[in-house]
């Protein structure tokens, strides 16, 4: 094989080597940017979750429900105390 066949021959294969690092690339930047882009997604979740409006709007379910539970377990006690003095 000649000098000219050599070259031809390193040519090729530098050029193959510089494809499949360029697809490589390509391949581990689109699996970082996905990776980022949950990161980013779940950072958000977090600051919506963690913010004061929120955390304000979940205090206030929490007293409603225990306001509630409260009022029921109030209905039941007279009911019993209700029943209790009926049949004594």
């Amino acid at each position: 094989m000649g000098i000219e066949g050599r070259t031809w021959k390193r040519n090729r294969t530098l050029w193959s080597l510089g494809i499949s690092a360029k697809i490589m690339r390509t391949t581990e930047m689109a699996a970082v940017e996905e990776k980022l882009h949950e990161l980013e997604r779940q950072k958000e979740e977090m600051l919506r979750f963690g913010s004061p409006a929120s955390l304000l709007q979940r205090l206030q379910d929490a007293m409603n429900m225990t306001d509630e539970e409260s009022e029921n377990l109030h209905k039941q006690l007279f009911v019993q105390i209700y029943k209790k003095l009926r049949t004594t």
